[in-house]
């Protein structure tokens, strides 16, 4: 006699099985730290030695990323002038997840692409801003986990301010904010995914999903946080002491 249970069971095994892949961050990441820009906005002092609570905002970034049970290495792109600093900051062994310590270029994407050049054997690349040092570890297991969907995904969060494009001073029109998303990083792919991207175009971007999408690829975002600022300018240095200050992430 049919037992419809008999069907059930093994589907019921596979689903769950499914959906814990699914929700399970996947193994075998590589973190690249940009920390090879400028600083033209604050006043001729490179932002990364910034010192912070317990030491510069370099190792604040990276600390995150190194104890995080999530990433197994770290490539660090930084600026020619920054280069013997990071060297003497990462010197001690217990930072033995960063595996390289590479120049970057002109531009975000000549740096990335430095990066990716010494970037072996990972399945998913993580891009991230050193110039964020609030990023936690939950925003990194999230991003990972959305990725999983299309191989791409990044962090943002929802447009609080209403947008108008203005030219010349006059506003053209208004934006329907609620479709749009103030994008951070950190910036989550499969590595054949990013590597291509870099290898076939190349137009001036500020982000790395950009070059994705032109690529045809989907890209897929999670929530980051209002607290994930990049420094960028001495204002947002002064609201950085307060909240490394106050523990806030």
């Amino acid at each position: 006699m049919f037992n419809p249970c008999s069907i059930l069971v093994p589907f019921s095994l596979t689903y769950v099985i499914q959906y814990k892949q699914k929700m399970n961050p996947p193994d075998n990441v590589t973190a690249i730290i940009l920390a090879a820009g400028k600083s033209h906005r604050m006043n001729g002092i490179n932002k990364m030695l910034i010192p912070f609570k317990n030491g510069p905002l370099i190792l604040h970034t990276v600390s995150v990323f190194h104890n995080s049970p999530l990433i197994q290495s770290i490539i660090l792109v930084v600026s020619k002038d920054l280069y013997e600093n990071v060297l003497e900051i990462f010197s001690d062994t217990k930072w033995h997840k960063i595996t390289n310590i590479v120049i970057g270029g002109d531009r975000r994407q000549d740096s990335v692409k430095n990066g990716l050049t010494k970037t072996k054997n990972a399945e998913w690349v993580i891009i991230h801003d050193g110039a964020r040092p609030f990023v936690t570890n939950s925003m990194i297991q999230q991003g990972l986990i959305t990725a999983k969907t299309s191989g791409s995904a990044i962090a943002g969060v929802p447009v609080t301010d209403t947008i108008k494009k203005v030219e010349e001073n006059n506003v053209l029109n208004t934006l329907p904010r609620n479709k749009l998303w103030s994008i951070q990083t950190p910036q989550i792919f499969k590595y054949e995914i990013i590597k291509r991207a870099y290898k076939q175009i190349n137009n001036d971007v500020t982000d790395d999903s950009t070059l994705v999408e032109q690529l045809g690829n989907q890209v897929n975002v999670f929530m980051g946080s209002f607290n994930n600022i990049k420094l960028t300018t001495v204002d947002d240095i002064n609201i950085a002491k307060y909240f490394f200050e106050n523990d806030i992430r």
